[in-house]
């Protein structure tokens, strides 16, 4: 128990307020009416001049600048041009893990000759080998449990995306040096 404890229990009349004197709420009313005519209110709390809100957003603004962006949207995603297919880097390739990962592997260093042959003293192929460089292979990373179809569409897939992206610096390189 804390000494405040103790002494509340020991003085317990320390508790009891007497009322407030009468009138005090006319008291408290009218300072406050004084305080809010002093800041430009009256005394219902509201501006004592009117003035036209600027009020631009309003909700059908809003509901119309909603749909103007969706529509935007809507025809970009429509009017885009399309993509080419992407290439199957992987084709005849079955659900072996390590054939596919050999065949990436065989891909990264047919890209690499090229592109070195192409710029052997170019920034770009730092740029090629930070896409493909991997600290752990995924094909180490992917659970045993995990079913052999399913590792195999995962590594098509991540190593499918890892050599689109080296193909599009390997179809930049060209361009790049044409313009100097």
């Amino acid at each position: 128990m804390s000494n405040w404890e103790k002494y509340l229990r020991e003085h317990p009349e320390t508790l009891e307020v007497p009322d407030l004197p009468a009138g005090h709420e006319e008291r408290f009313a009218a300072r406050l009416d004084a305080a809010l005519s002093e800041a430009g209110r009256n005394p219902a709390g509201q501006a004592v001049k009117e003035r036209k809100s600027v009020r631009w957003i309003s909700f059908p603004r809003v509901v119309g600048l909603t749909l103007a962006a969706a529509s935007l949207a809507a025809l970009f995603v429509l009017l885009r041009p399309a993509r080419p297919a992407a290439q199957d880097w992987f084709a005849g390739v079955g659900d072996d893990q390590v054939q596919i990962y050999e065949v990436f592997s065989g891909q990264v260093a047919q890209i690499y000759d090229e592109l070195y042959a192409r710029m052997p003293d170019d920034g770009l192929g730092l740029s090629a080998a930070s896409i493909v460089e991997e600290a752990v292979p995924l094909i180490d990373q992917l659970p045993e449990e995990m079913d052999p179809s399913e590792r195999a569409a995962v590594l098509k897939d991540y190593y499918g995306t890892l050599l689109d992206g080296l193909q599009s610096v390997r179809e930049a390189v060209p361009a790049r040096r044409s313009y100097r």
